[in-house]
Protein backbone atom coordinates (compact mmCIF):
# COMPACT_ATOMS: atom_id res chain seq x y z
CA UNK A 1 0.00 0.00 0.00
CA UNK A 2 1.23 3.48 -0.86
CA UNK A 3 1.54 6.06 1.90
CA UNK A 4 -0.63 9.18 1.71
CA UNK A 5 2.41 11.24 0.69
CA UNK A 6 3.26 8.89 -2.19
CA UNK A 7 -0.37 8.85 -3.33
CA UNK A 8 -0.40 12.64 -3.54
CA UNK A 9 2.78 12.66 -5.61
CA UNK A 10 1.40 10.05 -8.00
CA UNK A 11 -1.87 11.99 -8.31
CA UNK A 12 -0.02 14.79 -10.12
CA UNK A 13 0.72 12.31 -12.90
CA UNK A 14 -2.74 10.76 -13.07
CA UNK A 15 -5.83 10.74 -10.85
CA UNK A 16 -6.82 7.54 -9.12
CA UNK A 17 -9.90 6.44 -7.26
CA UNK A 18 -9.77 6.04 -3.50
CA UNK A 19 -13.38 5.00 -2.96
CA UNK A 20 -16.55 4.45 -4.95
CA UNK A 21 -19.99 4.14 -3.47
CA UNK A 22 -23.65 4.94 -4.07
CA UNK A 23 -26.45 6.56 -2.10
CA UNK A 24 -30.14 7.31 -2.11
CA UNK A 25 -29.48 10.55 -4.00
CA UNK A 26 -26.46 9.67 -6.14
CA UNK A 27 -26.03 6.55 -8.25
CA UNK A 28 -22.26 7.07 -8.16
CA UNK A 29 -20.01 8.86 -5.69
CA UNK A 30 -16.37 8.58 -6.72
CA UNK A 31 -13.64 9.96 -4.46
CA UNK A 32 -10.44 10.54 -6.40
CA UNK A 33 -7.05 11.98 -5.60
CA UNK A 34 -6.06 14.36 -8.38
CA UNK A 35 -3.26 16.94 -8.38
CA UNK A 36 -2.89 16.39 -4.66
CA UNK A 37 -6.53 17.24 -3.96
CA UNK A 38 -9.49 15.12 -3.01
CA UNK A 39 -12.13 15.27 -5.70
CA UNK A 40 -15.72 14.04 -5.43
CA UNK A 41 -17.39 13.10 -8.70
CA UNK A 42 -20.79 11.80 -9.71
CA UNK A 43 -21.59 10.25 -13.07
CA UNK A 44 -21.45 13.61 -14.85
CA UNK A 45 -20.37 16.28 -12.38
CA UNK A 46 -17.63 17.36 -9.99
CA UNK A 47 -19.00 18.06 -6.51
CA UNK A 48 -15.68 19.05 -4.87
CA UNK A 49 -12.07 19.64 -5.83
CA UNK A 50 -10.32 21.36 -2.94
CA UNK A 51 -8.90 24.77 -3.82
CA UNK A 52 -9.37 23.93 -7.51
CA UNK A 53 -13.14 24.14 -7.12
CA UNK A 54 -12.96 27.23 -9.28
CA UNK A 55 -16.52 28.53 -9.16
CA UNK A 56 -16.09 29.42 -5.52
CA UNK A 57 -12.34 29.89 -5.62
CA UNK A 58 -12.69 32.60 -8.28
CA UNK A 59 -15.54 34.22 -6.35
CA UNK A 60 -13.52 34.40 -3.13
CA UNK A 61 -10.65 36.04 -5.05
CA UNK A 62 -12.97 38.84 -6.16
CA UNK A 63 -14.59 39.37 -2.77
CA UNK A 64 -13.53 41.42 0.17
CA UNK A 65 -13.85 38.57 2.65
CA UNK A 66 -15.07 39.70 6.08
CA UNK A 67 -12.39 40.06 8.71
CA UNK A 68 -14.46 40.88 11.80
CA UNK A 69 -14.81 38.40 14.65
CA UNK A 70 -17.33 35.55 14.70
CA UNK A 71 -17.94 35.38 10.95
CA UNK A 72 -20.60 32.76 10.19
CA UNK A 73 -20.82 30.94 6.84
CA UNK A 74 -23.77 28.86 5.66
CA UNK A 75 -22.99 26.18 3.07
CA UNK A 76 -25.98 24.58 1.38
CA UNK A 77 -24.67 21.45 -0.34
CA UNK A 78 -21.52 20.12 1.33
CA UNK A 79 -19.63 17.99 -1.19
CA UNK A 80 -16.31 17.10 0.42
CA UNK A 81 -16.14 20.52 2.05
CA UNK A 82 -14.23 22.52 -0.54
CA UNK A 83 -15.69 25.83 0.67
CA UNK A 84 -14.51 25.69 4.31
CA UNK A 85 -11.30 24.03 3.14
CA UNK A 86 -10.45 26.90 0.77
CA UNK A 87 -11.38 29.65 3.20
CA UNK A 88 -9.29 28.10 5.98
CA UNK A 89 -6.27 26.82 4.08
CA UNK A 90 -5.96 29.32 1.21
CA UNK A 91 -7.38 32.54 2.64
CA UNK A 92 -6.44 31.72 6.25
CA UNK A 93 -9.86 32.70 7.58
CA UNK A 94 -11.10 31.57 10.97
CA UNK A 95 -14.82 31.33 10.27
CA UNK A 96 -17.60 29.24 11.74
CA UNK A 97 -19.58 27.02 9.37
CA UNK A 98 -23.06 25.54 9.24
CA UNK A 99 -23.30 23.00 6.42
CA UNK A 100 -26.62 21.51 5.31
CA UNK A 101 -26.42 18.33 3.24
CA UNK A 102 -29.24 15.89 2.48
CA UNK A 103 -27.03 12.92 1.55
CA UNK A 104 -25.66 11.02 4.56
CA UNK A 105 -23.08 9.29 2.37
CA UNK A 106 -21.69 12.61 1.15
CA UNK A 107 -21.37 13.74 4.78
CA UNK A 108 -19.49 10.54 5.65
CA UNK A 109 -17.06 11.04 2.78
CA UNK A 110 -16.49 14.69 3.66
CA UNK A 111 -15.71 13.81 7.28
CA UNK A 112 -13.43 10.96 6.24
CA UNK A 113 -11.32 12.79 3.68
CA UNK A 114 -11.39 16.54 4.34
CA UNK A 115 -13.24 17.91 7.35
CA UNK A 116 -11.24 16.02 9.97
CA UNK A 117 -8.16 17.94 8.84
CA UNK A 118 -9.70 21.38 9.34
CA UNK A 119 -9.52 23.47 12.50
CA UNK A 120 -12.61 25.58 11.83
CA UNK A 121 -15.78 24.82 13.83
CA UNK A 122 -18.18 23.06 11.46
CA UNK A 123 -21.75 22.15 12.32
CA UNK A 124 -23.13 19.60 9.84
CA UNK A 125 -26.88 19.20 9.46
CA UNK A 126 -28.23 16.23 7.52
CA UNK A 127 -31.44 17.52 6.02
CA UNK A 128 -33.21 19.24 3.15
CA UNK A 129 -31.80 22.75 2.73
CA UNK A 130 -35.01 23.87 1.02
CA UNK A 131 -36.93 23.44 4.28
CA UNK A 132 -34.08 24.22 6.65
CA UNK A 133 -33.73 27.82 5.49
CA UNK A 134 -37.42 28.34 6.29
CA UNK A 135 -37.10 27.41 9.95
CA UNK A 136 -33.71 28.63 11.11
CA UNK A 137 -33.37 32.07 12.67
CA UNK A 138 -29.59 32.21 12.58
CA UNK A 139 -27.90 35.00 10.63
CA UNK A 140 -24.93 34.49 8.31
CA UNK A 141 -22.27 36.73 6.81
CA UNK A 142 -21.78 34.50 3.77
CA UNK A 143 -24.27 32.04 2.28
CA UNK A 144 -23.06 29.62 -0.39
CA UNK A 145 -25.69 27.74 -2.38
CA UNK A 146 -23.98 24.77 -4.03
CA UNK A 147 -26.79 22.26 -4.52
CA UNK A 148 -26.78 19.70 -7.30
CA UNK A 149 -28.07 16.21 -7.92
CA UNK A 150 -25.50 15.14 -10.48
CA UNK A 151 -25.68 18.05 -12.97
CA UNK A 152 -29.13 19.35 -12.00
CA UNK A 153 -30.18 21.85 -9.36
CA UNK A 154 -33.62 20.78 -8.06
CA UNK A 155 -36.34 23.18 -9.19
CA UNK A 156 -37.23 24.32 -5.68
CA UNK A 157 -33.83 25.95 -5.26
CA UNK A 158 -34.43 28.14 -8.32
CA UNK A 159 -37.64 29.65 -6.96
CA UNK A 160 -38.01 33.17 -5.60
CA UNK A 161 -39.34 31.85 -2.27
CA UNK A 162 -36.14 29.92 -1.58
CA UNK A 163 -33.97 32.91 -2.45
CA UNK A 164 -36.06 35.14 -0.21
CA UNK A 165 -35.50 32.79 2.72
CA UNK A 166 -31.76 32.97 2.02
CA UNK A 167 -31.83 36.78 1.86
CA UNK A 168 -33.63 36.83 5.19
CA UNK A 169 -30.77 34.91 6.78
CA UNK A 170 -28.09 37.38 5.69
CA UNK A 171 -26.55 39.64 8.29
CA UNK A 172 -26.02 43.31 7.53
CA UNK A 173 -23.66 43.51 4.53
CA UNK A 174 -23.93 39.73 4.13
CA UNK A 175 -23.23 38.09 0.76
CA UNK A 176 -25.17 35.37 -1.06
CA UNK A 177 -23.23 33.22 -3.56
CA UNK A 178 -25.08 30.84 -5.86
CA UNK A 179 -23.33 28.23 -8.02
CA UNK A 180 -24.92 27.56 -11.43
CA UNK A 181 -23.98 25.20 -14.23
CA UNK A 182 -22.02 26.30 -17.26
CA UNK A 183 -20.99 23.08 -18.99
CA UNK A 184 -22.44 23.98 -22.38
CA UNK A 185 -24.36 26.70 -24.24
CA UNK A 186 -27.72 25.51 -22.92
CA UNK A 187 -26.50 25.55 -19.31
CA UNK A 188 -25.11 29.06 -19.74
CA UNK A 189 -28.37 30.29 -21.23
CA UNK A 190 -30.46 28.80 -18.42
CA UNK A 191 -28.10 30.17 -15.77
CA UNK A 192 -28.19 33.65 -17.30
CA UNK A 193 -31.97 33.54 -17.44
CA UNK A 194 -32.18 32.45 -13.80
CA UNK A 195 -29.84 35.27 -12.78
CA UNK A 196 -31.77 38.01 -14.54
CA UNK A 197 -35.33 36.75 -14.03
CA UNK A 198 -35.12 35.43 -10.49
CA UNK A 199 -31.87 36.00 -8.62
CA UNK A 200 -31.23 39.63 -9.56
CA UNK A 201 -34.87 40.66 -9.14
CA UNK A 202 -34.87 39.17 -5.67
CA UNK A 203 -31.81 41.19 -4.72
CA UNK A 204 -33.35 44.40 -6.06
CA UNK A 205 -36.61 43.75 -4.20
CA UNK A 206 -34.78 43.01 -0.95
CA UNK A 207 -32.75 46.21 -1.25
CA UNK A 208 -35.88 48.42 -1.48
Amino acid sequence: MFSEKIKKIISYLYPFTLEQTTSEYNRLLDVQLSKGRYMLLTENAIYSYGDLYDNYGDSFKKMELPSHENVEVLVLGLGLGSIPQMLEQVWKKKYGYTCVEIDETVIRLAEKYVLKKLQSPIDIICGDALHWVEITEQQFDIICVDIFVDTATPAGFRQADFLQHCYNLLSENGVLLYNCLGYDEKDCYESERFYHQTFKKGIEKTAL
